[in-house]
């Protein structure tokens, strides 16, 4: 499902189009969803390869968000 969408937003996208994501971290936290429903920063990169992006870049953003940014291919 991911995938899917991931690939959709890239086909429609600009030729020089970005995607920015914003993900929980997955660990324990005191708010947010738990850690089993939060998504793997190299699951989401590799998630991003196979629907087609490129210079794919994954920082950290606080304690509980990190940013995956990506280009389209």
């Amino acid at each position: 499902m991911r995938e899917k969408f991931l690939k959709e937003a890239n086909r429609i996208m600009f030729p020089d189009g970005r995607i920015i994501i914003i993900e929980w971290i997955r660990k324990d936290s005191d708010f947010g969803p738990p850690a089993d429903h939060r998504l793997d920063k190299n699951v989401l990169k590799r998630n991003l390869q196979r629907a087609g992006y490129k210079d794919i870049q994954i920082t950290d953003f606080n304690d509980y968000f990190y940013i995956a940014d990506a280009r389209k291919k």
